[in-house]
This record gives C-alpha cells, sequence and structure tokens, in this order.
C-alpha cells in the first residue's frame, strides 16, 4: 500500500460540491490512499461529507475543539483558510487510523433532514413575522392618540404652537414638523409622569 495522504481544504458554499471531482485526476490508485477530514461548522460540511461517500472518498468529520486546541499547541496564532486548511490535514496525520470514515445517511433520510430543517426556518419565519404584527397592531392606538393630541397642542399650546411654527420657518414640510411636535409631546408627558412618581415616593431620583 501507497503512502497515505490527508487532505483538508477550507469548506464554500460554492466549492464544497466540486472537491471530489477534484481528485479525480489522482487516478482510482492514488484514491485509495487519499483521506480527507473536515472540521464540523455547524451543518455547512454535510454536502461536503455526503458528495465525498457518493463518490466512495474517504472522509472524516473532527470536533472543531480539538481543532482549535492542535492549533494552539502548534503555536499557530494567525487564523487564515489555508492556515486551518493545513493544520487540519497535520492533525489528521498525527492522529493516524484514530479519525473514523464518514458514513452518510441514505438518501431518503437527508431529504427528510432537509425538510424538517426547512420546516423549522419556515415556523420562526412565521412566528417573528406575527410577533410583528402584534406589536404594530400594540402601538397603533397609541399613535392615533399621540397625533391628535399633537394635532390640538399644536394649535392652542403656546409651547408646541412657537415650536411648530419654528419648524415650518425652518422648511420643515407640515408632516415633519407635526412628528417631530409629537415627539417633543411623548417627552413632556414622561417627563410629567417621571415627577408625579417621584413626588408619590414611587420611583427614586
Amino acid at each position: 500500500m501507497g503512502r497515505r495522504v490527508w487532505r483538508a481544504s477550507p469548506i464554500t458554499q460554492r466549492g464544497s460540491g466540486s472537491w471530489p471531482s477534484a481528485w479525480r485526476p489522482w487516478g482510482t490508485a492514488a484514491l485509495g490512499n487519499e483521506r480527507a477530514v473536515v472540521e464540523a461548522t455547524g451543518g455547512y460540511e454535510e454536502p461536503l461529507l455526503e458528495a465525498c461517500c457518493d463518490a466512495g472518498l474517504w472522509i472524516a468529520r473532527v470536533n472543531p475543539r480539538q481543532a482549535r486546541d492542535f492549533a494552539r499547541a502548534t503555536g499557530e496564532l494567525a487564523k487564515t483558510d489555508a492556515i486551518d486548511a493545513r493544520l487540519l490535514a497535520l492533525m489528521a496525520r498525527m492522529l493516524g487510523d484514530r479519525p473514523r470514515r464518514h458514513v452518510a445517511p441514505p438518501l431518503w433520510q437527508r431529504e427528510l433532514r432537509d425538510w424538517l430543517r426547512r420546516r423549522g426556518q419556515v415556523v420562526v419565519l412565521i412566528q417573528a413575522q406575527k410577533q410583528q404584527a402584534a406589536m404594530a397592531r400594540g402601538r397603533a392606538p397609541v399613535r392615533v392618540a399621540l397625533y391628535m393630541a399633537t394635532l390640538s397642542a399644536v394649535r392652542w399650546d403656546p409651547l408646541m404652537k412657537a415650536h411648530y411654527q419654528q419648524l415650518r420657518a425652518r422648511g420643515k414640510l407640515g408632516k415633519v414638523a407635526l412628528v417631530a411636535c409629537m415627539r417633543k409631546l411623548l417627552g413632556i408627558i414622561n417627563g410629567r409622569r417621571r415627577d408625579e412618581l417621584l413626588a408619590e415616593g414611587l420611583i427614586l431620583a
């Protein structure tokens, strides 16, 4: 048997599927001694693992914590894709026969896994949209009440009327000036409520 060669390479979404074809120029005899190792990356490595298994290539997945510990032990502080790949290959070579060959699940299990994963993503998305819609509905009455109060304030309250007129004099559009007044009025309301709570001893200064 020839010398066993370990290979490692960075995982990318575009490049993982083409990995097995990159070994074809080595020939069948060479592939018998070629072994690959990849680091677990939260599922991104699965297409590569399965593509290699389908092509009959030997590949193993290693724990990322072990890979980081090995890198620290070598004194390699820099971190790039090329350095990570070289260190993975070196670690696998030193481990010898300890890495276990990855066995891909049957095709039907892969498809079921992908469907379940997609379903989970859709569920999370739907829940997020429902929460956003609920928050929007909850704030709508507050916005309407604040808008109506501001319309009255810029007509009858001297302070708010002066503030609105100053904004308009600066060239602000009516709606923009009104929104600015809404913010100012909200600040005034919050300040007065804070003072009331302080007076009642319900909050500390």
